[in-house]
């Protein structure tokens, strides 16, 4: 037994010397790199991963985050405090019901339009900072169409009843938006609810433009103007229908 161990020390010395052997050719092989280059090769080693964050559309403080919404809520109130005085459907003298629909939708238009671009230069004197300053103005005052439209539809056939309505409608949009909990948290009817309602895309539309970017525009300005394409339509076809009912009640009057 001490005989082999003699033997096997005798082997392991050998193996060792040999290992020796080729680590000092290995390193003599090796590239031999200047001070400031192994000095950065060393922080790499022990910092491999380095993460540079940049942060895109970001809001200008919480009355950024916040701007869009409350902006489109105010355009949506203005709406229906404007049909609180003005009527449905204009009728004035003999005039066409084309003519009294859209003068009734012009003159609320234009009151609510006014009251969107104050608000919109509004945030400035508030400390809001606009990204794009004529986009945040070109959806406002689409807007302002659409939620003219949407109340005029329903006031114009049904009366207080309508603006009753409207208002309901306008609690739904506020739910359904997302403003209190995100729509991706709640329930199937809201979450469809939100891709269905206007002030969803008119936040959208308004978020993009104050923080520059992130939203979908032509998507936003597609779904808004078919709103009010079909609204004013539907308001039209009341009207057609009422100026019907008193061209046929006329003539039996006399």
């Amino acid at each position: 037994e001490a005989g082999n161990v003699a033997d096997s020390g005798t082997t392991l010395k050998d193996d060792a010397r040999q290992l020796a052997s080729n680590l000092d050719a290995t390193a003599g092989s090796m590239h031999s790199y200047a001070a400031d280059t192994r000095e950065r090769m060393g922080e790499l080693a022990a910092d491999p991963v380095a993460i540079e964050a940049e942060r895109l559309n970001g809001a200008s403080g919480p009355g950024g985050g916040l701007a869009p919404f409350f902006l489109a809520l105010a355009i949506w109130l203005g709406a229906l405090g404007v049909f609180v005085v003005l009527p449905g459907i204009w009728w004035a003298g003999r005039q066409r019901w084309s003519r009294a629909t859209l003068v009734a939708f012009g003159a609320a238009a234009g009151l609510v339009g006014i009251g969107a671009v104050l608000a919109v230069f509004g945030l400035r004197l508030v400390g809001i900072e606009v990204a794009q300053l004529p986009e945040l103005l070109l959806f406002a005052g689409l807007t302002a169409l659409v939620s003219v439209a949407i109340v005029q539809a329903l006031v114009a056939p049904l009366g207080a009843r309508g603006w009753l309505l409207a208002l309901m409608f306008l609690v739904v949009q506020v739910a359904a938006v997302g403003f209190l909990s995100p729509a991706s948290t709640s329930n199937g009817l809201v979450a469809a609810l939100h891709t269905m309602v206007p002030m969803t895309y008119a936040v959208d539309a308004f978020r993009g433009a104050i923080n520059g970017g992130g939203s979908s525009p032509a998507v936003d300005a597609v779904v808004l103007a078919g709103w009010l394409v079909v609204t004013l339509l539907v308001t039209l076809a009341v009207a057609a229908g009422s100026g019907l009912r008193d061209e046929e009640a006329e003539p039996s009057a006399a």
